[in-house]
């Protein structure tokens, strides 16, 4: 088994606004290919923002779908927006554990 974890900085076209298969939110996909996994590990995520000094601007939590050995999606709970992410400067904080051997 491996652990591997990294950091998705936030850029200005990091985030997506809507989800493939017509869900609202806000969402990232996150490259774990480097990882060589050979099966969907199990993916733990958290973000990370900068201090704005405005109270009302952070990063929300998030939760992981769309599981594959190369990939995995983050979708923001709640109704954050685009631009709250964005403002926030809301970066993908990861860590992946899984298989880099069939049995």
């Amino acid at each position: 088994a491996r652990t591997c974890a990294g950091v998705a900085v936030a850029t200005p076209d990091s985030w997506e606004e809507g989800i493939p298969g017509g869900l609202s939110g806000v969402s990232q996909l996150i490259d774990i290919s480097g990882c060589q996994f050979v099966h969907s590990p199990l993916v733990t995520a958290t973000l990370n923002g900068k201090s704005t000094g405005n109270p009302t601007v952070s990063c929300p939590a998030v939760y992981t779908v769309s599981h594959t050995e190369n990939t995995f999606e983050v979708k923001v709970v709640g109704e954050a927006s685009l631009l709250d992410v964005e403002l926030a400067g809301c970066t993908v904080h990861w860590v992946a554990q899984g298989f880099v051997c069939s049995l």
